[in-house]
């Protein structure tokens, strides 16, 4: 506490070499509480209790900061973080056929949603497995969109004389997406048919998409 009647002045920039130094006339005494020390005095300036900064990067342009808030508590910057969201389905169907043309059978949005304060970025990761009936001579192909596009992922065909069931790929893609601070990506995820041929018929769709959000 300071006595009253007393004039004070404050002097320094606030830096360890340069600390905050409170003067008075008289016999003013300033009472510490935690992460504080000194009087106010010449002799033993008002300090801020601190650790020594340890790594070989400079301080003054890696180290966070500090501010105050409107109640006049003292804050750090906001803290970094990462989420995880997925959409995923596993449809089974009655077999049906391949068309030759591309032709979209499943189209979802993954809304992404950003930080108040900082932009993101999510690591999107997409994977689709798709089941054919292909009886002999016959083909089959599928292709997917993430963040727009249609990408062919696999073609399947069969060369043999009997007809094969079930048949399979599973494939994955890998996108990133950019998130401005305090809005939300509505991300695309569609899956096409295509190429159909012989009579390919198909019965599973099965595919997820996971986006991996950062935010540092």
């Amino acid at each position: 506490m300071i006595t009253a009647g007393t004039n004070v002045t404050v002097t320094g920039a606030g830096r360890p070499d340069n600390p905050y130094v409170i003067g008075s006339e008289g016999n003013a005494t300033v009472q510490t509480a935690c992460g504080l020390s000194g009087t106010g005095a010449a002799g033993t300036p008002l300090t801020v209790e601190v650790d020594p900064w340890t790594y070989p990067c400079d301080l003054g342009s890696n180290a966070g900061r500090v501010y105050c808030d409107s109640s006049g508590a003292l804050r750090s910057e906001p803290r970094g973080r990462m989420y995880y969201t997925a959409l995923f389905d596993n449809e089974s169907n009655a077999a049906t056929l391949v068309p030759d043309e591309q032709t979209l059978i499943v189209s979802r949005l993954l809304p992404l949603q950003g930080d108040p304060c900082r932009p993101a970025i999510a690591l999107v990761n997409a994977d689709i497995d798709i089941d054919f009936n292909l009886p002999a001579s016959a083909g089959a192909a599928y292709a997917m969109g993430l963040a727009g596009g249609s990408d062919e992922m696999a073609k399947v065909w069969n060369g043999g004389p009997a007809q094969g069931n079930r048949v399979h790929v599973q494939t994955a893609k890998t996108g990133r997406v950019n998130i401005a601070a305090g809005a939300i990506e509505n991300l695309d995820f569609d899956i096409f048919l295509q190429d159909g041929s012989g009579g390919a018929r198909y019965t599973r769709v099965q595919w997820s998409v996971r986006a991996y959000v950062f935010i540092l």
